[in-house]
């Protein structure tokens, strides 16, 4: 008797990890999706990056073009 019992509890407990499992495999269905996403916002964000180096870079030579316009204009 005592033997059933704990055949019911192991069988019981091997069904709880079954549907864990089962769980797991299922969610793991949405990580492709996720991880295009995420890609797609590197993508985004590293195009946005490229547009501020851009930006500046045009900025800081127009700065230095500045910088020597008005170190002359102090010397003169």
């Amino acid at each position: 008797m005592k033997r059933a019992n704990y055949t019911n509890i192991l069988l019981e407990e091997m069904n709880a990890k079954f549907d864990l499992m089962l769980e797991i495999v299922s969610s793991l269905a949405t990580l492709p999706a996720a991880v295009r996403k995420l890609q797609e916002d590197v993508d985004q964000i590293q195009i946005d990056i490229r547009i501020i180096k851009s930006v500046v870079t045009s900025r800081s030579g127009q700065l230095q073009a500045h910088e020597r316009r008005i170190t002359r204009l102090e010397s003169a």
